[in-house]
């Protein structure tokens, strides 16, 4: 929680000067190297932005976004919404004819500057480029690190590792001038015995699927978000009731991305199976191929990894529309259940606990672990039997 501040409309003359001095000073010497840091922040970083956040706590218009950052602690994310905040504060302020260019600085003394202050220079000149040094070394590392990534979900199960770079005896299309990038990655994934990128198959999924497929980044990130605020609370010795909601969190993403991969992989075993079947569908199949540059015989040999991996047996059952739908629904039910046992803002009432309850009971109908939920549940009763004591 962020320190408490006077908002800035009721504060003193010089309680608004010396409130625009500190946020000048923290916008030009802090601010400027958080611009820099990318997606590794260390303890200095972390630092740097909760001492803005408590500055911003004196406008009322910051201050949800400033108590989520805190709560979150997903600082990477957020700073493009800070510089909106940071834009709106310079306005308000040159509203009031208190621009930010116009804070005087501290009274400078006429004349050459002592030894003491020649030094106080220096000191701060240093430190002034050692910040800039050590941001740019940071972005540099981001941008040597995202090229290096591969295209979607690395580091994951095999099915979905990505192909290696080609190689002199790759096979190449025959007919460059003529041929399909897709026919070309197929043929160069032959040749090579490696397996197209997600995105090269992306033509092949639902639309729900390439919908969930995008948001594996963004899961990716709330779990490394909360999994760090829940460890972060543990160690500062804060009560589990409080660390069980971003334990939940970390790990239901955790499971989100998993059923993502999940998918994939049962989605295009599922292809496979409908291409080794004969009937009048791969007619449809064939006009697909054909916009791509490739052969149904060339699909399969793609698809076919996905399938043996998934198994034969449950491999040839073809998933419905309906099933589909009931698969989403399903997992949107589950998210929403989630998100009411970790709400903050809600009053704990006797109908509250009841319906914990009821979800906890619907949740295990479905064959959901209900243990996290359980502890929540246990906090909410002891926090309403405290109240009415």
């Amino acid at each position: 929680m962020a320190k408490e501040m006077k908002l800035f409309r009721v504060m003193m003359p010089e309680e608004r000067l010396e409130w625009i001095q500190r946020f000048a000073e923290w916008r030009d010497r802090e601010y400027a190297v958080l611009c820099g840091v990318g997606e590794y922040w260390s303890s200095e970083h972390i630092a740097m932005m909760e001492r803005g956040l408590d500055l911003l706590m004196a406008w009322p218009f910051a201050r949800d976004f400033v108590e989520k950052t805190l709560m979150f602690r997903d600082y990477a994310r957020r700073m493009a919404r800070l510089q909106f905040y940071m834009e709106l504060i310079s306005k308000e302020l040159s509203a009031l004819s208190l621009p930010l260019d116009a804070v005087p600085s501290a009274p400078r003394r006429r004349g050459r500057p002592t030894k003491e202050e020649s030094a106080q220079m220096e000191r701060e000149r240093a430190e002034r480029e050692e910040r800039e040094a050590v941001a740019k070394v940071i972005a540099g590392e981001r941008k040597v690190a995202v090229a290096a990534a591969p295209s979607l979900f690395p580091d994951y199960p095999e099915s979905l590792e990505s192909p290696e770079k080609p190689t002199a005896n790759s096979q190449q299309p025959t007919d460059s001038s003529t041929a399909t990038p897709m026919a070309a990655a197929v043929a160069m994934a032959a040749g090579d015995s490696t397996r197209l990128h997600l995105d090269q198959l992306a033509w092949l999924m639902s639309d729900g699927l390439r919908a969930r497929v995008a948001t594996v980044a963004s899961l990716r990130s709330t779990a490394a978000a909360e999994s760090n605020q829940a460890k972060a609370l543990a160690e500062r010795g804060v009560a589990q009731a409080l660390i069980e909601p971003h334990s939940l969190a970390a790990v239901d993403a955790s499971r989100a991305v998993r059923a993502i991969y999940d998918d994939v992989d049962s989605e295009l075993a599922n292809i496979y199976a409908v291409l080794s079947v004969e009937g009048d569908h791969l007619a449809a199949w064939e006009q697909r191929c054909a916009a791509q540059g490739i052969t149904i015989a060339q699909l399969q040999s793609v698809v076919k990894p996905y399938w043996e991996k998934v198994g034969c047996p449950s491999a040839q059952k073809v998933v419905s529309p309906a099933e589909e739908v009931n698969r989403h629904e399903r997992a949107a039910k589950i998210h929403r259940i989630r998100w009411y046992f970790m709400r903050k803002d809600r009053k704990v009432t006797a109908q509250r606990v009841e319906t914990m309850r009821k979800y906890i009971k619907e949740l295990r109908d479905m064959g959901v672990a209900t243990e996290e939920y359980e502890v929540i549940l246990k906090a909410t009763e002891e926090a309403l039997a405290s109240e009415n004591q």
